[in-house]
């Protein structure tokens, strides 16, 4: 008995506790982007790939594709995620993770604890930018925020992300500092 113990413990250290998105019976890399959206909208959870296609979408209203290392790369860049959450392409995404993206793409500035402790110093800055966006309206409750949300929970959120940022009559988030001081002055 004394022996299976530390197999089990070990066992539970390397299985985690991320939840992975089973495979769709439809391809979303196949689908364009206002199919993929409308598909989204009908699934039982959202992956981590998913999730990116659909905020950089959001963010630049262009559908980046379904290239999984390009979209990273591309809301690594854009502040949308951080690389410390280490998401992987099947993982389903939850309330809070998301809640994160969408502050980011809406440009929603947020109270002291969003932006000392989530956004400065990284720390619970998931869980703090689920709290400020059920604070600014978002379209769901209060529920716990490490809940994995279903795909008409992520598009209503998207949504509502979307509209903000359209309300603040600000164009999509800035282009990344490489790509703006290789584009021509204005004169």
């Amino acid at each position: 008995m004394k022996r299976l113990i530390p197999g089990i413990l070990l066992l539970l250290l390397l299985a985690g506790c991320a939840v992975t998105r089973p495979h769709p019976k439809i391809d979303p890399a196949a689908l364009d982007g206002d199919s993929f959206l409308s598909w989204l909208t009908d699934q039982p959870m959202v992956s981590a790939a998913e999730a990116y296609r659909a905020m950089l979408m959001a963010a630049t209203d262009q559908d980046p594709g379904s290239d999984f290392a390009k979209n990273e790369q591309e809301v690594f860049r854009r502040d949308i995620a951080r690389r410390e959450w280490r998401l992987q392409p099947d993982q389903a995404v939850d309330k809070a993770t998301v809640a994160f993206m969408a502050l980011q793409v809406a440009k929603v500035r947020g109270g002291i604890n969003l932006n000392l402790f989530g956004r400065a110093l990284h720390v619970s800055d998931r869980r703090y930018a689920f709290r400020e966006a059920v604070y600014q309206g978002a379209p769901w409750d209060a529920s716990t925020p490490y809940m994995v949300l279903t795909g008409g929970e992520f598009v209503s959120l998207l949504t509502w992300a979307d509209e903000r940022r359209e309300k603040a009559s600000e164009p999509a988030l800035p282009r990344p500092p490489a790509a703006a001081a290789s584009a021509p002055a204005a004169q």
